[in-house]
């Protein structure tokens, strides 16, 4: 056997052992990713060859892309499958497939059950947060699946599939039981603490709750003309759609003056993207041009997390997701970043220190990193 032979094979056997962290390697080296999704201690991009790719931990079966289910319960290995878009709860995924037969219908991997069983047509959008996903078919009328949502306080839980139906809140008079499925809506999010969730019709702009009849702020929030919204409880934040500033209904939320950014509210802002896998009541703003600490420019489209004693700040990135990382104690927090190049950076806290061997950042390969 020739010297450069064994070389070959050393290194053919180096690679593969490399790849053994804790990711799904299926869909070859990833180099730029398109959509990032990420849950409690999991991650998932949608890379730019139209395949899903996942690290971080495995305990719930998150990274089993090879048993993906469909409505009918067929299992697919997704490394074989093309894949249009991806959103992820605490332990689970769901995406929608592209191309062939298969185009648009959904699907969903990880921790599975009765509850995941998606429906059987074709969606356009996928909304997913701690154990619900929610649907939008091509009519764009919402479709829910999802555990039993727990109230906050007495009463039975509330059946995600009969949510739309059987639980939307006239916000008139606040009256639970009424049938929201003929509406069409956009804009899909989820309160983790209360059997809630809210979207916008298309036709009027305006914010429908569905949930819990004592859901708090469901006749502020229908009032507002918003260009994109945040709810969380008794606080739910809002982006006035003419003058683009933030704006609440209850208490606003995590959003207080910083040392680095003393009037959030004077700026200008683009969307909320809301908090992943059961980190809290805490939102995260893309802000459109104005000015940081009143003399520094942001650039349009830098993501801001707002808090204090400091405000962070990310330029030339387009997405964030932002999760608890651990199932130890709460003050552990994760944040991954997808730049405009394609490339992901995540960072993982424990107690406000930085702690780099979280399967989170150890596991995120290296061709897909920042």
């Amino acid at each position: 056997m020739s010297v450069f032979y064994k070389l070959f094979i050393l290194l053919v056997f180096a690679s593969l052992f490399s790849c053994r962290d804790g990711g799904n390697f299926d869909a070859g080296s990833p180099e730029k990713a398109v959509q990032i999704a990420g849950g409690l201690v999991h991650m998932c991009a949608l890379l730019d060859q139209e395949h899903v790719f996942c690290w971080g931990e495995n305990n719930e079966n998150q990274l089993s892309l090879n048993k993906a289910t469909n409505a009918g319960g067929e299992i697919y290995d997704l490394k074989n499958e093309k894949v249009s878009q991806i959103s992820a709860g605490t332990y689970h995924t769901c995406g929608l497939f592209k191309g062939g037969d298969k185009d648009g219908l959904p699907f969903c991997f990880g921790k599975s059950g009765p509850w995941l069983k998606v429906p059987n047509k074709k969606m356009h959008a996928v909304y997913a947060a701690y154990d619900l996903t929610c649907f939008l078919d091509v009519e764009d009328h919402l479709d829910c699946v999802g555990k039993p949502m727990p109230r906050l306080g007495p009463g039975s839980t509330i059946d995600p599939a009969l949510l739309v139906k059987n639980y939307g809140i006239d916000p008139i008079s606040g009256k639970g039981g009424q049938d929201f499925s003929a509406k069409q809506f956009k804009n899909i999010k989820f309160d983790e603490n209360w059997a809630a969730l809210c979207a916008q019709e298309i036709s009027s702009e305006k914010i429908y709750c569905m949930g819990q009849e004592n859901y708090p702020g469901v006749q502020a929030i229908n009032k507002v003309n918003a260009r994109d919204f945040y709810i969380g409880g008794q606080s739910k934040g809002y982006i006035d759609a003419a003058s683009q500033k933030l704006d609440f209904v209850g208490a606003s939320f995590g959003f207080q003056p910083a040392d680095n950014l003393a009037k959030p509210r004077d700026l200008k802002y683009k969307a909320i993207i809301a908090p992943t896998a059961s980190y809290g009541n805490r939102g995260f703003i893309v802000a459109k041009g104005n000015l940081y600490d009143d003399l520094t420019p942001i650039p349009e489209g830098a993501i801001i997390i707002p808090g204090a004693p400091k405000t962070l700040v990310f330029e030339d990135a387009s997405s964030i997701v932002l999760g608890l990382g651990s199932t130890k104690a709460a003050g552990n927090y994760y944040y991954c970043l997808l730049k405009n190049n394609g490339k992901v950076g995540c960072k993982y806290f424990e107690q406000g220190a930085e702690v780099p061997t979280n399967a989170l950042v150890k596991n995120l390969p290296k061709s897909l990193r920042v």
